[in-house]
């Protein structure tokens, strides 16, 4: 892959409001999701109900400047958990389920802060380390390329599920490069930061039959280096 072909430099556009692919299928999927509650049996979701009253979430008050402070939490409904594990499971690119899955293990997410990122002549290259193989799918996010003085920070669209990583190495080349062609079509100096010398940032965390370990987050970030 040519870095011409997929970062062009020249004079940034001002940065506007723009949907990427990832976004419109995210809400596709939540939109397709959502109706399957009402085809489900009712067995079944009584299932959902008995696991979702063991799940407590936050309720946001954006109203209260002090909420942080008490924050109150409900029990979830049962719609909510089957939509929440079937968006997930959709997005990853899984069948959806009619009841809900055993509840996941405790997560790990072996990915390292540090990735590498290299031009060698005119051939990109980006590689997650990796202390060791994942023992459940991990989910990879990028944001597009920044500036080599900002931080990791930004908007992030989500690329898939890390590949199986050889001697320490998660190479996401081909899922971040088909990412950023999407970028390239929107408007906005947000995605139109060359390639060379940019900054690379990548979330990840794992996923276990759609329920995420966002607690695991890590945030690997690093430039862009030439090699040769």
């Amino acid at each position: 892959m040519k870095t011409d072909d997929v970062a062009p430099s020249g004079k940034n556009a001002e940065v506007q409001e723009a949907t990427t692919t990832a976004q419109r299928r995210s809400r596709r999927s939540m939109g397709e999701v959502a109706p399957g509650w009402d085809e489900l049996e009712d067995w079944e979701m009584e299932e959902w109900w008995k696991r979702a009253r063991q799940i407590r979430i936050r309720i946001r008050r954006k109203k209260d400047p002090q909420a942080h402070l008490k924050p109150r939490t409900r029990t979830m409904r049962g719609e909510e958990l089957y939509v929440s594990i079937n968006r997930v499971l959709g997005v990853c690119g899984y069948q959806r389920r009619r009841v809900p899955p055993p509840p996941p293990k405790p997560f790990s997410n072996p990915v390292k802060p540090e990735l590498k990122a290299t031009l060698d002549g005119r051939r990109f290259k980006l590689k997650l380390l990796v202390r060791k193989a994942p023992v459940t799918d991990i989910m990879v996010y990028a944001s597009p390329p920044r500036r080599v003085g900002q931080g990791p920070g930004g908007h992030y669209a989500f690329l898939g599920l890390l590949p199986m990583p050889k001697n320490g190495e998660a190479d996401i080349t081909a899922m971040f490069l088909a990412k950023l062609r999407e970028w390239l079509r929107l408007p906005g100096a947000l995605y139109h930061v060359p390639l060379e010398a940019s900054r690379i940032c990548i979330r990840t965390w794992p996923q276990d039959n759609g329920c995420e370990g966002r607690g695991c987050m890590m945030i690997s970030h690093g430039r862009v280096e030439r090699t040769s």
